[in-house]
């Protein structure tokens, strides 16, 4: 018996497994891109931490660190539509799109300015 279950949880897992990868599930327009960066205050050049980083891309939010930095994963599906937003309360929100991105070499600065 416990060999049979090993046989059945083997079978499954493979199942799983091929289901994940298949090449019907992946949008050749869909890439990832990995961002990184610090956010700063623009008057007084001070970073900023707990600011709200969202994007339309995957729903997802993330946060800066205490010294102002970030760091995310994202999926992009669609460039036309994609928008990554900085915000926090008592400051402007700051959108970008992957144009704004991709014209920024290296690690992103952003800066917000107070409302």
């Amino acid at each position: 018996m416990n060999i049979l279950l090993k046989v059945f949880f083997t079978l499954i897992t493979l199942l799983v497994f091929e289901m994940n990868i298949s090449p019907a599930t992946i949008d050749p327009k869909e890439r990832t891109i990995v961002l990184s960066g610090k956010i700063l205050d623009r008057n007084l050049n001070e970073m900023l931490s707990g600011v709200s980083i969202t994007t339309t891309a995957s729903e997802k939010t993330m946060y800066s660190d205490l010294n102002g930095h970030f760091f995310m994963y994202i999926r992009i599906k669609d460039e036309k539509e994609f928008k990554l937003e900085f915000s926090q309360v008592g400051y402007r929100t700051k959108t970008l799109t992957v144009a704004d991105i991709e014209s920024i070499m290296g690690n992103l600065e952003v800066s917000l300015l107070e409302e």
